[in-house]
């Protein structure tokens, strides 16, 4: 058998490689000519579509596709409708406990400023401003809420209330 070596002309012969490989490779884009391809079948008239889109965009078609791609990828991971819906219910049930949870403690807040308001119309009953002066006269230079805490303190000592009557917890 013959070797198909004859084949070969005997003259010097100078290999310039492909032509992708002298071609200076791009390196200023995501895509380039060594990214990963794919074919795909267009529907009709989706090419022009395409084509349309990207000149007013001022990118090439492939750079629409592959926008359009990464933009349907990342949607992938969305929710469904009625998950949506589970999680609205859900939302709207912590804002219903929201909201009874402020209308409560709006009544003890409307509670306390009641009492505030009668415990203001029973300390104007008293004459407090004798009150602080006599507390003057004994050495004790009060404010007026100083002179009101010094009176309910006593009152609630009086009827052992004050924090020397108090129970010891768990004891």
């Amino acid at each position: 058998m013959r070797s198909l070596n004859w084949y070969i002309p005997q003259c010097h012969i100078t290999h310039w490689g492909t032509i992708a490989a002298r071609v200076k490779k791009r390196t200023d884009t995501s895509t380039n000519r060594e990214s990963d391809k794919i074919i795909v079948r267009l529907p009709e008239g989706m090419r022009k579509h395409l084509a349309d889109m990207a000149s007013r965009r001022g990118k090439s078609m492939n750079a629409e596709v592959v926008t359009a791609l990464t933009i349907h990828i990342m949607r992938d991971g969305e929710p469904d409708e009625s998950t949506v819906k589970s999680e609205l219910a859900e939302l709207k049930e912590e804002i219903k406990l929201s909201e009874e949870g402020l209308i409560q403690m709006s009544k003890r807040l409307q509670a306390g400023v009641i009492g505030l308001e009668n415990l203001l119309f029973d300390v104007r009953d008293v004459d407090l401003d004798a009150f602080i002066s006599d507390q003057r006269d004994h050495g004790f230079n009060l404010s007026r809420a100083e002179a009101i805490r010094k009176i309910v303190r006593a009152y609630l000592d009086e009827r052992g209330y004050g924090p020397a009557n108090k129970k010891n917890p768990g004891g």
